[in-house]
């Protein structure tokens, strides 16, 4: 009784040495991070789930009834309208792309926009998946098709296309594993924008639409610009390693 098995000891140390990296205040190692932060029930993401919980911010009613809205159903009418709202302005970098967006799509995306805002800075480091497609980005990766061997390379330093909705991720990366390409995002220290909407089973109320612990979601506000700074494979998955470009505290 008691004992351990070798990859529960190796688990363990892992998490040590993030606490103790985060307690001095010594450098990210992402890698390590990115290793634990990916079964929902295992120790370190239920522990972060707690302190994101503890530290959530208090959002109004018109902003808690816009994110559980988003969670749900009206996601897929406001990305899309987005999305072409953005392709008509034919810039996908500029916030401004969005005056042609329609009444009840601007007023949702608004209010998102302010509870991602009320959200304040993160205090600690934290790896958020968004699983996408590569046609999401048709001419990052045509360019780096045509590179030859290694050309995913290629994308290391590019900035990700502008996003103009308000867009949801996870903390797990377990929670969906059916896409070609996924996003993971470095969030440091003083991120402001990213804000946590479940909760600890049995905690306070939740501001997703989904069952508790589905998604372990954090959404990003719209206009989030990202940064590619590392690509691997996995399998028939790649990877897209990429840091926030701003906003920082």
């Amino acid at each position: 009784p008691g004992l351990r098995s070798p990859a529960e000891v190796r688990q363990l140390l892992k998490d040590r040495r993030l606490f103790i990296a985060k307690a001095f205040g010594l450098d990210v190692d992402w890698d390590a991070l990115a290793s634990v932060a990916n079964v929902r029930g295992s120790a370190y993401v239920d522990g972060l789930v707690a302190r994101l919980t503890s530290r959530r911010p208090q959002l109004n009613a018109a902003q808690k009834r816009a994110i559980h809205d988003y969670t749900g159903p009206a996601s897929a009418g406001l990305n899309s309208d987005a999305y072409r709202a953005a392709a008509g302005s034919g810039d996908y970098f500029r916030p401004s792309a969005l005056t042609g967006l329609n009444s009840p799509s601007a007023a949702l995306l608004r209010l998102c926009q302010e509870a991602t805002q009320a959200a304040g800075a993160t205090v600690e480091p934290m790896v958020c998946y968004r699983n996408t497609g590569r046609t999401w980005w048709p001419s990052l990766m045509r360019d780096a098709a045509e590179s030859g061997p290694g050309g995913l390379d290629s994308l290391i330093g590019k900035e990700l296309p502008w996003n103009p909705s308000v867009y949801s991720t996870t903390i797990a990366r377990d929670v969906w594993d059916h896409t070609d390409t996924v996003l993971e995002m470095r969030i440091p220290v003083g991120y402001r924008g990213a804000l946590w909407v479940d909760s600890v089973p049995g905690g306070p109320a939740r501001y997703t639409a989904q069952p508790q612990g589905r998604e372990v979601e954090v959404i990003f506000g719209a206009n989030t610009r990202f940064r590619v700074v590392k690509v691997y494979k996995e399998g028939r998955r790649t990877f897209i390693v990429c840091e926030p470009i701003d906003p920082l505290a």
